[in-house]
């Protein structure tokens, strides 16, 4: 698994504690250890799963560059407030749409940098789920994921609702 924009490294770690491989990179280093410096945009190759948090003004480009270097599955992480405007999104193979919940707080690099404690997040998220060749007819139009111990997400998918 990537993760193109690593900055701090919570994504990696979660995905280490996870037992995924993962390769780090950031386009700054921000100290993460073994973090590779590099552009994911300038990339010629990528393993078979991408997830990251980009910064949002280029989620689309990450995506689309994701799946245009042969990744089967991009995970990125997405403003709620954003998707009404993201017609982009109809043009790629948007899978699933997960809602976290609670509200995680994401703040920018710098407060973590400054020690500051993460923490009343004002700001809803979601994982933006990309599937390669995944059917029009298959493709997302809303996802709930909720953090319990026995996790049901619920999906819209074409109109269809999926118990997962």
């Amino acid at each position: 698994m990537l993760d193109p924009c690593t900055g701090f490294g919570r994504i990696a770690e979660a995905a280490k504690v996870a037992g995924y491989t993962v390769i780090a990179a950031d386009i700054i280093d921000q100290g993460y250890p073994g973090c590779l410096v590099q552009d994911f945009l300038d990339r010629k190759s990528t393993p078979p799963t991408v997830v990251g948090n980009p910064p949002f003004n280029a989620v689309e480009a990450f995506a689309s560059h994701a799946l245009e270097l042969g990744a089967r599955k991009v995970a990125l992480l997405f403003p709620v407030a954003r998707l009404n405007a993201a017609r982009w999104l109809k043009e790629l193979p948007l899978r699933r749409i997960w809602l976290l919940t609670p509200r995680p707080s994401i703040p920018p690099g710098y407060v973590i940098a400054r020690g500051e404690k993460p923490g009343g997040g004002k700001t809803d998220f979601t994982w933006l789920i990309f599937e390669r060749d995944t059917p029009a007819r298959q493709r997302s139009t809303g996802c709930i994921a909720t953090e319990t111990s026995d996790v049901k997400v619920l999906c819209v998918t074409s109109g269809v609702l999926d118990e997962q």
